[in-house]
């Protein structure tokens, strides 16, 4: 019997996409690469269901350990919401940005800079473009 494959359309800005994000002045302070993956859990066992990865890059090019969200969804709530709470490893300092996807050519330049190219693992611990 095959399982059953989750499909939420809600999720589909989160498909390798990429947002910008900017501070409260509006200034451009980095991007947000997303995308969906399935899972299996024993809570669920026939279904894969989807999660959801977001990776941080600010633009001096540092980026934030991978973010992983399952549902019930938080972090991809607070963007659905248009914004999303970050802490800067390197200096301690945390701040709320708002969150604005990139269609078209413009998210098609800004993937290729800083999309989730590797496996979710490789970003557990932050990295440098």
């Amino acid at each position: 019997m095959a399982l059953r494959r989750d499909h939420d359309p809600g999720l589909d800005p989160f498909r390798e996409g990429v947002a910008v994000l900017r501070d409260l002045d509006g200034a451009v302070v980095g991007h947000l690469a997303a995308i969906v993956e399935h899972f299996w859990s024993p809570f669920s066992p026939l279904t894969w269901q989807e999660c959801v990865w977001l990776l941080v890059t600010w633009t001096d090019g540092e980026g934030e350990p991978i973010i992983e969200d399952y549902p019930p969804w938080t972090a991809v709530d607070e963007v659905r919401m248009g914004q999303i709470e970050v802490e800067r490893m390197s200096t301690g300092i945390s701040g709320t940005f708002s969150v604005e996807w990139l269609e078209g050519s413009e998210r098609d330049a800004a993937w290729t800079r800083c999309g989730i190219k590797e496996p979710a693992g490789y970003y557990l611990g932050g990295y440098h473009l």
